[in-house]
């Protein structure tokens, strides 16, 4: 195998051999010289370029350096232009109106409380006015009652009419029950 590649087993490997310049190799095809151009952008195969691999006189490919003064630097940052406020205005924006929803909030809450204390105290001041209502409306009932019974009992000899059936001088309510037609 070694002697298929590089000859006979004596001929030492291509890296141990000597070192030899270009100018000293021999060609059997005479290679013209090309003309080398430096560009400043990169270069690309095109049919206006055709100097994509530069070749010495020797046949063998020539290194490609970089042009002088270096090539320009890579663009790797995306220059995106920025849309909107910044975003500490809008962190700003959020603050400023969550704040003035915890001031309405607020102010619901404290309204709120107010209708309710006024309800109350409403409430407290008719008391007087609605048991006025209602012990009105008791004596009212309590004379036609009385009415009634002396109409009653009138043939019933030494009756009195309202008179309390309680061994007692103190009021006792009378007590009204409420009787449905279907029971009647």
């Amino acid at each position: 195998m070694f002697t298929e590649k590089y000859g006979t087993a004596s001929a030492p490997p291509p890296w141990k051999q000597e070192t030899r310049s270009p100018a000293d190799i021999k060609h059997p095809i005479e290679v013209p010289e090309l003309k080398a151009v430096q560009y400043s952008t990169y270069r690309r195969r095109t049919p206006q370029n055709p100097i994509h691999h530069i070749m010495s006189a020797a046949g063998l490919p020539s290194q490609d350096l970089p042009p002088q003064g270096g090539y320009e630097p890579v663009q790797y940052k995306r220059n995106l232009p920025m849309r909107g406020f910044r975003p500490s205005y809008y962190l700003l924006g959020m603050g400023l109106i969550c704040g003035y929803g915890f001031y309405a909030f607020g102010k619901g809450v404290h309204e709120r409380r107010e209708l309710k204390r006024e309800k109350t105290w409403s409430r407290i001041y008719l008391t007087a006015v609605l048991q006025a209502e209602v012990d009105r409306d008791n004596y009212r009932r309590h004379l036609a009652a009385v009415k009634r019974e002396e109409a009653i009992m009138s043939q019933v000899q030494g009756w009195e009419a309202g008179k309390s059936v309680y061994n007692g001088d103190r009021f006792v309510q009378s007590q009204y029950l409420v009787i449905p037609k279907e029971m009647k």
